[in-house]
């Protein structure tokens, strides 16, 4: 409502309601994981960045790995703040597959497809 000198006037109408939150999200998944070298305890993997970074820049990217064979995942690579990365320290003649995850002040995305 509005006031004046000579007091509050009618008050307006209601406003529809509305959900207040953070408008920044956490980021969506990365593109799938490609490895384009690979070498006896290495290999060379790229990715794309997600469709939709949540509302912030993107400030990292995680890797993961599966062992076959194994049924947890787990991180290896932290802090990346490129679309690639040489990972090293494998094993000879182990099979391997590898996910990504976005980071960006909201949280991690889902993993990309591996």
């Amino acid at each position: 409502m509005a006031e004046n000198l000579a007091g509050p006037g009618k008050s307006s109408k209601e406003t529809d309601q509305i959900l207040v939150k953070d408008p920044i999200d956490p980021p969506w998944a990365p593109g799938k994981p490609t490895v384009k070298d690979v070498a006896k305890t290495s290999a060379f993997l790229q990715w794309t960045k997600p469709e939709h970074d949540g509302g912030a820049k993107i400030e990292a990217y995680i890797i993961e790995l599966l062992k076959s064979g194994t049924e947890q995942w787990v991180r290896v690579s932290e802090g990346i703040n490129i679309l690639e990365h040489f990972l090293r320290g494998l094993m000879d003649r182990q099979e391997y597959s590898f996910r990504v995850i976005a980071v960006n002040i909201a949280g991690e995305s889902e993993p990309s497809d591996p």
